[in-house]
């Protein structure tokens, strides 16, 4: 122990900060007073996520007490089981500083969003630190002329945000290209999960404005059609790595899944996952997407009996 009480407060803060689990973190304060001031800064730098509102409480009562230590807040994820109320208005209000890196997270609340404008527009410093941004658009199409454009419309404010990820109802290619169009300005890797979607919807080159900065593209569980990849491999003009994880529901032969392969093969870096569930038949798709230029895989099977195929190119 005297070895280590020589160590430089910057390098045990140093390696505080790799420790993967807070847990492990929050152990080291115990082992003396000087050592429980700079776990819990390394500990507040850590991926801060919040489940419940007696963590929130927590945090929110040690921020009142040391309001300065809100800037050494990083990167914080609410979790589905946190509703907005007025704590965890009150919280943003304290935890969200022009430090902050990472804000991820499935609240859909308007005065979420609300309480998240009101902090960029009326912060004197701009957050020009955030990195990554988790953004769900989950209102019906006659609540898309709301708080929904009034957040967007913010997102171009974080210019060194390089990661978005977009979960919305988007009825056509109209309010998507909307959205997409005013992300933020050096977005590099975009996750796209659209719920649902209208397949007969089409979208006009002439009204889709190119993007040369997004280089990776995921699309995950939920709705994809031949028209949203077209779409996508028109705007992101240097997509680099494209990777899709969707669902196969029983309608294998209208979804055309067998155009899906073809449609991206000229991307560069691919990955892409058919998830089977046990209402779809498993021969159908196969049969779909049987092809010489590609091999399919059986990745595993989940508890669920659930199948995943993966497409390996030659």
């Amino acid at each position: 122990m005297t070895q280590l009480s020589k160590l430089s407060d910057e390098l045990l803060i140093n390696i505080f900060s790799s420790i993967d689990r807070i847990s492990q973190v929050a152990e080291c304060r115990l082992v003396c007073r000087h050592w429980n001031g700079l776990a819990e800064k390394a500990m507040l730098g850590h991926d801060i996520a919040l489940s419940s509102d007696g963590g929130l409480l927590r945090l929110y009562t040690v921020l009142i007490k040391h309001p300065k230590k809100a800037t050494l807040i990083k990167h914080l994820h609410f979790k589905s089981k946190i509703e907005f109320t007025v704590l965890l208005k009150e919280f943003l209000g304290i935890a969200v500083t022009h430090n902050i890196e990472s804000l991820t997270g499935d609240l859909y609340e308007k005065q979420f969003f609300d309480t998240l404008i009101d902090i960029v527009k009326t912060s004197p410093i701009k957050f020009d630190k955030l990195k990554t941004l988790t953004v769900s658009v989950e209102t019906m199409e006659a609540d898309f002329e709301g708080i929904d454009w009034d957040y967007i419309a913010q997102l171009t404010q974080f210019k060194k945000a390089k990661t978005f990820a977009l979960r919305g109802l988007f009825d056509n290619f109209d309010i998507l290209e909307q959205v997409l169009s005013n992300c933020l300005p050096e977005m590099q890797n975009l996750t796209l999960m659209v719920i649902r979607f209208d397949r007969v919807s089409t979208w006009d080159q002439e009204t889709t404005k190119k993007c040369y900065v997004v280089t990776k593209l995921t699309i995950v569980h939920g709705m994809i059609t031949i028209e949203l990849l077209n779409y996508v491999l028109y705007k992101f003009v240097n997509l680099d790595t494209i990777v899709i994880d969707f669902i196969l529901f029983p309608d294998v032969h209208d979804m055309n899944i067998h155009r899906i392969p073809a449609i991206i093969s000229k991307v560069p870096h691919k990955d892409v996952v058919f998830s089977i569930p046990l209402v779809t038949n498993l021969r159908d798709a196969l049969i779909q997407l049987k092809s010489d230029e590609y091999a399919i895989g059986f990745e595993n099977v989940e508890i669920t009996g659930e199948v995943r195929l993966r497409i390996t190119w030659h």
